[in-house]
């Protein structure tokens, strides 16, 4: 689903969690606030995410990790809290350089992957 750059304002619905068969999100540089829905657990067949340049508030949700077909995502130039955990995934690469983006980050947590190249390529300050 590619609507970016719509100025949709308002929040991500939770319905979008019986979207089970989506594989690409793209909401990127709308005016889109509140937080991202937990509901997103559901999108299991999901590969791309595409969040940045909104307005989205609160905690990353944790229900993010069940997206196991996930393979990028971007949740840059938003207000979103300091914590991301990528905790037990099948992490085997670099981190993407896209990660230094996410100006608020405090904490990065990621115990139990298998991260060969870890932060190689990201600067983080």
């Amino acid at each position: 689903m590619y609507l970016l750059s719509n100025q949709l304002t308002g929040s991500i619905r939770n319905s979008v969690g019986k979207l089970q068969q989506l594989r690409i999100l793209s909401l990127y540089e709308n005016r889109l606030s509140a937080e991202i829905p937990s509901s997103i657990r559901h999108l299991t067949t999901l590969t791309e995410l595409y969040l940045q340049g909104n307005n989205l508030q609160g905690n990353i949700p944790n229900t993010l990790g069940k997206c196991h077909s996930l393979l990028s995502a971007d949740l840059s130039q938003n207000n979103l809290s300091e914590f991301l955990d990528l905790s037990s995934n099948c992490l085997v690469s670099s981190l993407p350089s896209e990660i230094s983006g996410l100006e608020h980050l405090v904490l990065l947590n990621l115990p139990n992957n298998v991260c060969l190249r870890l932060l190689q390529t990201v600067s983080i300050a």
